[in-house]
């Protein structure tokens, strides 16, 4: 019973040893590692970051020339003034109400908006102006096919007299219900995303 443990321990010696060995011949004795130095894995990174760029600056080229046709990957503008966020199954107003209005009035004209044939517009919420923010490699932006005539917009959250807002240059806000700068955006819920 004796020499049996005995070749066991021997065993797992020699197992433990061929194993070290490989590893270190992994790390110190081969030929890739050998021959790769500084300059060369720095000239692989910028490569694969020359490469990254041209890639994203593809993506922006292919996005552009789909929204000159009318549809992109995420949103498609119809002609009877609406446009579909596929992303968010959101359908916003193709433009804004054009002045400044205070909070009561934005929401009154989301409610009352009926383009598209729709009655169920309102006003949306931080959180669903904020999911239009867009980042196009160089800037924050909305999407081409929603009209903005301004920056800043109102949202339908509030808390007592304020009202949150959603600004396309500088994010979220909150007003007095009585600011009469803002814009207001008519957005509604889409149930199930049908290409028209």
């Amino acid at each position: 019973m004796a020499r049996l443990a005995f070749f066991v321990f021997i065993a797992i010696i020699a197992f433990v040893i061929f194993i070290i060995k490989s590893l270190v011949g992994t790390f110190t004795g081969s030929e890739k590692l050998k021959s790769t130095t500084f300059k060369d894995e720095t000239k692989k990174a910028m490569d694969v970051t020359a490469k990254g760029i041209s890639w994203m600056e593809q993506q922006w080229e292919q996005s552009k020339k789909e929204a000159s046709d009318g549809k992109t990957g995420r949103f498609i503008a119809y002609n009877d003034g609406t446009v579909l966020d596929r992303q968010t199954n959101l359908m916003w107003a193709a433009t804004d109400n054009g002045i400044g209005i205070d909070w009561v009035d934005a929401e009154r004209y989301c409610k009352n908006y009926r383009t598209g044939g729709y009655i169920d517009w309102r006003l949306p919420t931080q959180d669903e102006l904020s999911g239009l923010y867009l980042y196009n490699g160089s800037e924050n932006t909305i999407t081409n096919f929603i009209n903005l005539t301004n920056d800043w917009f109102w949202a339908s959250d509030t808390l007592g007299d304020t009202a949150a807002g959603f600004s396309f240059r500088n994010g979220l806000f909150w007003n007095d219900k009585s600011y009469t700068l803002n814009r207001a955006l008519p957005v509604r819920s889409v149930q199930k995303v049908l290409v028209k």
